[in-house]
């Protein structure tokens, strides 16, 4: 299978910033989809549990799910171009409807911002920069390390899968630090 050139300019994109932020990818990442270390990707089928399309979106319009996202340190939302008909199925063939359905709802979430090629400004643009690949950005995702109380957290740096350094100043017994991260 050839790379197709829109999934080339979304990886060209999220790791153009140089800071910690996740992927949601609805109803899931894509074989061509783009996943780092500091860019981790998540499938919503994984992150809530379930493949019933009706009960994702579901999900997605409760009231918190934007709190949940932002906690999670997820920036960007995003519906892949399915070239090669493998994720939008019905009766087990490729369906455009499904695709533009999930489209669809996804704009109706009014804190998602959708992003376009005038606000991404990128790769000399041309509209569509990413072609039929949705982008949608969550406002104010937590960073990996974060607290409630202001300051506390002076950097944090990456070493290795299983290692990082983390510099907090000011604390105070009871402060709490949250590593939004599944880490042994």
């Amino acid at each position: 299978a050839i790379l197709p050139q829109e999934y080339t300019n979304l990886e060209k994109f999220i790791s153009s910033n140089s800071g910690f932020y996740r992927t949601l990818w609805i109803p899931t990442l894509q074989r061509f989809g783009y996943s780092s270390n500091t860019h981790p990707a998540i499938s919503a089928n994984d992150f809530l549990k379930t493949v019933d399309y009706s009960q994702v979106f579901k999900n997605m319009r409760m009231n918190n799910f934007e709190n949940l996202l932002q906690e999670a340190g997820v920036k960007y939302v995003i519906v892949p171009y399915d070239s090669q008909g493998e994720i939008f199925l019905k009766d087990r063939k490729y369906d455009e409807k499904v695709y533009l359905k999930t489209i669809e709802d996804i704009r109706k979430i009014k804190w998602l911002k959708e992003i376009n090629c005038s606000i991404v400004k990128l790769l000399n643009c041309s509209d569509p920069v990413f072609g039929k690949i949705g982008v949608f950005e969550v406002p104010n995702p937590k960073d990996h390390f974060w607290s409630t109380k202001e300051s506390l957290i002076k950097s944090y740096k990456y070493i290795n899968p299983t290692k990082y350094e983390v510099d907090i100043q000011n604390a105070k017994k009871g402060d709490v630090i949250v590593f939004s991260e599944t880490f042994d």
